[in-house]
């Protein structure tokens, strides 16, 4: 499915929803193919879709010849530091990202799954086509001109994305939303990879790898590294380093498998950022050698 998204206000809710049904499943990445944004000469509509695409697995955004381009600088305050903020966000995504997709051609887990997919006995997902799961990212992109935001959250604790700030539930939010509102929620035990912001792919790494633990359990998460040109990674040349988070002893390990055949792009050092619903700890920089670990 190519998710053409055409600058109207009723868009973006057909465009999520025929993903959800889909099961965002059936094609190379996923069955919603591309978030692809005509953002017409609207900016509210403009920063009501391009935050939606930094959580998809693929983002275009196009314009159409009575519009103006899509650069951010060409849109003025505060339309340009908000989409700015959303593709660098896209951007630090990358590790993240690119081991999921690795993870699904390895084993077939999809990347982006509907809620019903991992909640089954909720009947309010069942038939929910506004929010998807990005690997363990719950995403509820606003989808109203007006920027009014409306998020269910399941059952159980979920983090704001990259805050310490938690909200239980089953619960439905709903409200005005900032220009630079992330809409994304974390379960407790989970781990996500950032890279640093970098301008284009081949920057990457540009710096040291941030290993997010949202606490609360226990998790694991694998960071999948190739050499991001050949098709070699069909064959097993890929640097692996599994990441895992002990609860119980605020402790996070790694241990590194590098069958790439060495790789100059790869991550050389790490430092994890905890979030507790008492606060943000954030460790110092470590190499990341063949395996290590970080306490707190």
């Amino acid at each position: 499915m190519d998710g053409r998204c055409e600058p109207y206000v009723d868009r973006p809710v057909r465009h999520t929803r025929h993903g959800s049904e889909l099961g965002f499943g059936g094609s190379t990445v996923c069955g919603l193919r591309h978030w692809r944004v005509h953002v017409g000469n609207d900016p509210g509509l403009v920063d009501t879709l391009v935050p939606g695409g930094r959580v998809h697995a693929d983002h275009a955004i196009h314009s159409t010849l009575d519009a103006t381009p899509h650069f951010p600088w060409l849109w003025g305050e505060p339309y340009a530091s908000a989409m700015r903020l959303a593709l660098n966000l896209r951007y630090q995504l990358l590790p993240y990202h690119y081991s999921l997709a690795h993870l699904m051609f390895s084993t077939g887990a999809l990347w982006m799954r509907s809620l019903f997919a991992e909640f089954p006995t909720d009947p309010k997902v069942a038939s929910l086509t506004t929010q998807w799961l990005d690997g363990s990212l719950l995403v509820a992109p606003v989808l109203t001109q007006d920027s009014n935001s409306f998020v269910y959250l399941p059952a159980g604790a979920w983090y704001a994305f990259n805050s310490s700030k938690v909200t239980t539930g089953p619960i439905t939010l709903s409200g005005p939303a900032q220009l630079t509102d992330i809409p994304v929620f974390v379960r407790p035990g989970s781990i996500v990879t950032l890279g640093p912001v970098v301008q284009y792919t081949d920057a990457s790494p540009g710096g040291s790898l941030e290993v997010q633990v949202y606490g609360g359990g226990s998790a694991a998460f694998t960071l999948v590294e190739d050499d991001g040109v050949s098709m070699a990674y069909e064959s097993g040349a890929v640097k692996r380093t599994s990441f895992v988070w002990d609860d119980a002893r605020a402790t996070l390990t790694w241990t590194v498998a590098d069958a790439s055949g060495g790789l100059a792009n790869a991550y050389s050092d790490v430092f994890a950022t905890l979030f507790l619903p008492t606060g943000v700890k954030q460790s110092a920089v470590k190499a990341l050698g063949t395996s290590g670990s970080i306490s707190f």
